[in-house]
């Protein structure tokens, strides 16, 4: 059994036993989540840190750090193998081995899909936010509560005409 930890530590436990076999260290705050590889050649650690490792199993170290959320990393997973050409929905991720994606999503608001070859984020999707653009700096009437709902759903209190 693996366990990640708020102690920022992952495990590897001995279920008959109770006894730890080996602890993982490297994210600098806690694990949310842990994926593994299909060949469980790999884990995948997610944390509040707002990066993803991915590690060796076999000689338990990091090989790889994502890089590129703005907010705690609440999931990632190893994308299933399955023939890329004939999903139309993900016609961008066809020229990538699906054995080698991992996707993540975050308290950013975001999903994205990595090269866990290169380590780089080969997409990146988020939801509209219907207040997109809108600036309420000079909005008048607005109580605190209000402002930051507006700021949640993408208003902005930068000023346009302020350069």
């Amino acid at each position: 059994m693996i366990s990640g930890s708020f102690d920022q530590t992952i495990k590897f436990w001995d279920i008959k036993t109770g006894q730890c076999l080996r602890t993982l260290t490297g994210h600098q705050a806690a694990i949310v989540s842990l994926a593994l590889s299909a060949d469980s050649h790999y884990l995948a650690s997610s944390s509040f840190d707002q990066t993803i490792k991915l590690w060796d199993l076999e000689t338990g170290e990091c090989v790889r750090t994502f890089a590129g959320h703005t907010g705690i990393v609440t999931s990632a997973i190893f994308f299933p193998t399955v023939d890329l050409q004939n999903q139309t929905d993900l016609a961008l991720l066809s020229e990538t081995d699906a054995s080698e994606l991992l996707i993540s999503s975050s308290y950013d608001e975001t999903i994205k899909f990595w090269d866990t070859t290169t380590g780089t984020c080969i997409h990146s999707m988020q939801t509209p936010r219907p207040y997109e653009g809108m600036t309420i700096t000079r909005a008048t009437g607005l109580t605190e509560a209000q402002r930051a709902t507006l700021k949640a759903l993408g208003a902005s209190e930068a000023d346009p005409h302020f350069h």
